[in-house]
């Protein structure tokens, strides 16, 4: 069939031989302890995999890399979208979001504004800490990313649940690989959801953690992660 062919080149130190064969695996890293998670580039593989695509990597020692990202061209289907959806409407609940990318955050901001709920956004886990232990009546939800610099977004959780067991925890993630119910027993998430996130999807996964009822129709897909 036919593919979309995207190539992303670089003009790096490259990468060595015996490493390509593992650059998809999650956790895997070069980098140092602290300076990189090894999801990233798992994640973009389990995306790619989704959508029935595959990557291909070239790359030689102190010639840069390239990858070549394939993707089947599905422009001849016929795709039907429903004009207007079901929304629940919060009731002014207080939500922490912690995401270290600052786009991200933006879009969140905007969507749980339109749900009708008071945001904070945090790009930094350790500052998003210290608001909680400064002010932990303050917030009814919070929602964290799972990878992040210094401290991740589990990190946080066992943080906060050494204090408190009842706040509600949405963990929010590209990689869905790491999600299990015995993880999410483990570190006692209420919930998850897997990026991109739609408005729909924030609005269903708040409704079922505070019951609520308040539901009006929307048109159009206003925002996603």
């Amino acid at each position: 069939g036919e593919y979309i062919h995207l190539s992303i080149s670089d003009t790096g130190i490259g990468i060595a031989e015996h490493f390509i064969p593992r650059v998809f695996d999650p956790y895997f890293s070069t980098k140092n302890i602290g300076e990189g998670t090894g999801l990233g580039l798992s994640v973009v593989h389990g995306i790619v995999s989704s959508m029935q695509g595959f990557i291909k990597v070239e790359s030689k020692i102190g010639s840069g890399t390239t990858f070549h990202v394939y993707i089947p061209n599905y422009s001849e289907q016929v795709v039907e979208y429903s004009e207007t959806k079901i929304i629940t409407m919060g009731n002014r609940q207080v939500v922490m979001v912690v995401d270290d990318e600052v786009s991200i955050n933006k879009v969140f901001n905007q969507m749980l504004n339109k749900l009708n709920y008071d945001v904070y956004c945090f790009e930094e886990s350790e500052k998003a800490l210290a608001d909680y232990l400064d002010y932990p009546e303050k917030y009814d939800l919070i929602i964290t990313d799972l990878s992040m610099p210094k401290m991740t977004g589990i990190d946080l959780i066992k943080e906060i649940r050494s204090i408190s067991l009842s706040i509600p925890i949405i963990l929010c993630t590209g990689y869905s690989e790491f999600l299990s119910d015995e993880s999410i027993d483990k570190y006692r998430i209420t919930d998850y959801m897997v990026k991109p996130v739609s408005i729909y999807t924030l609005s269903d996964k708040l409704a079922k953690t505070f019951n609520l009822e308040w539901k009006i129709e929307m048109r159009g897909d206003y925002g996603t992660t």
